[in-house]
């Protein structure tokens, strides 16, 4: 070896100069790689970012989600406490109206038992006598007289406890201005008048429902003729024609509670 040989730098001997292509090739792939490289860490941050967007969309959906379930719950709370409060409402009115019911099915009883119990006629004419006697009236019965005699054109108050029972004269009918229950004008006037065939009993006029009107006709007032009647004080009367003219009326007079 020659001193020029030895002397050489080594530089020389280096693949890349002695193989150009290889070495361009090997430059290429190292770019390569370095691009790969590059790419794979955009990719793991995109997945790491969407997997974050992701855990917030989660969290985000899971929080509405219980508000949801909550505010439904508090919606169904709310109706069903109305809907209880509601029933109970009508549970308490269902129960006022059957007291109530009841209470008038009671004063139905009560008042049927009266009626069932009122003296027959026959009882009632031997026991009982005018208040004028003293005599005590049977029960129910608030007054009482056999000879009541009017003229026409009076009117007499059936509620009244007054000896004439407030005789009024010179009238021209029914009046409940006056609290008249009776008159004798050109006709017989009395509230509802219901005929019956005999003297009858309380429960006798209150079995009879066909109402004549409020007045009969001097025709109709034969001696011996019965009937029902009303004072506007709601009390039953019975009235009975004892004698009849064109300028008197005799009666017998009885009135209930």
């Amino acid at each position: 070896m020659n001193d020029d040989e030895r002397t050489a730098p080594r530089d020389s001997a280096r693949p890349e100069r002695v193989f150009p292509e290889l070495a361009d090739r090997s430059g290429t792939a190292k770019r390569r790689l370095r691009d790969v490289i590059s790419s794979r860490e955009v990719i793991a941050a995109l997945v790491v970012g969407a997997l974050t967007v992701a855990s917030t969309i989660a969290g985000a959906v899971a929080s509405n989600w219980l508000e949801v379930r909550q505010t439904v719950t508090e919606k169904s709370s709310s109706e069903l406490s109305a809907q209880v409060h509601e029933l109970e409402r009508q549970l308490a009115a269902s129960r006022e109206e059957a007291t109530t019911l009841r209470d008038q099915v009671s004063a139905l009883e009560d008042k049927n038992a009266r009626l069932t119990s009122s003296p027959s006629s026959d009882a009632t004419s031997s026991d009982t006598t005018s208040p004028e006697t003293g005599s005590t009236p049977p029960a129910d019965v608030l007054r009482e007289d056999d000879d009541v005699a009017i003229s026409a054109g009076s009117c007499l108050d059936l509620d009244s406890d007054a000896p004439n029972w407030d005789l009024v004269v010179n009238s021209y009918g029914l009046s409940y201005e006056l609290g008249s229950d009776l008159c004798y004008t050109d006709a017989l006037e009395v509230r509802a008048i219901r005929l019956v065939d005999a003297e009858p009993t309380l429960a006798d006029c209150a079995s009879q429902t066909l109402v004549e009107g409020d007045e009969l006709g001097p025709r109709d007032l034969g001696d011996g003729l019965w009937m029902c009647g009303q004072t506007d004080e709601e009390r039953t009367v019975s009235v009975g024609i004892l004698d009849a003219t064109d300028d008197d009326l005799t009666m017998r007079i009885r009135v209930w509670e």
